[in-house]
């Protein structure tokens, strides 16, 4: 509906949509990783809109209680973005928070595992390899014991593989 000055209005017609453009986001936290969130750490933030770009952010504020449909916290971020850079309500990304750092950690990508499992190339065989996991993220899991830095993890087509089979690996393409 287009409205020029001098325009009869119904007053319970909307004027004006109001956008808050600010730099606090909201993410929400699993129970399993809320005690290890504090005010003030760190994370990292990537929007979807704005491709692999990722921004710091640091967390401004803990809600103490879960939401009881999802079990998840909600935390509020405060984001530094380039002032180029609009933050509009409704953007979807992924937030990394950093709980702990540890350099030497193993990491392997999610879909590697094949529930405590993963299979690992040695000696030119597929070996099952049972794991305990560590820190979990959305697409990679730290695993704390069962697999050393530097073994070869098999992470594609995990079904076409079993125990003892022989396997020989080459070096992809550039």
């Amino acid at each position: 509906m287009t409205t020029r000055v001098g325009d009869l209005i119904d007053r319970n017609a909307p004027i004006a949509t109001i956008i808050a453009v600010g730099r606090t986001i909201e993410a929400k936290i699993s129970e399993e990783n809320f005690a290890a969130i504090k005010l003030g750490q760190k994370a990292s933030v990537r929007f979807l809109t704005f491709g692999a770009d990722q921004y710091n952010a640091v967390i401004s504020k803990i809600l103490p209680a879960a939401d009881p449909a999802t079990q998840r916290y909600t935390v509020f971020l405060d984001l530094f973005l380039p002032e180029r850079r609009v933050l509009l309500p409704g953007l979807t990304g992924e937030v990394s928070i950093i709980i702990a750092e540890r350099p030497d950690a193993v990491i392997i990508p999610r879909r590697a595992l094949i529930g405590e499992y993963v299979y690992v190339v040695a000696g030119g065989k597929v070996e099952q390899r049972k794991v305990v996991k560590g820190y979990d993220g959305l697409n990679q899991v730290e695993i704390a014991s069962g697999l050393a830095l530097g073994e070869m993890v098999i992470v594609e087509q995990l079904d076409r593989f079993r125990e003892g089979d022989r396997v020989r690996t080459q070096a992809l393409a550039d």
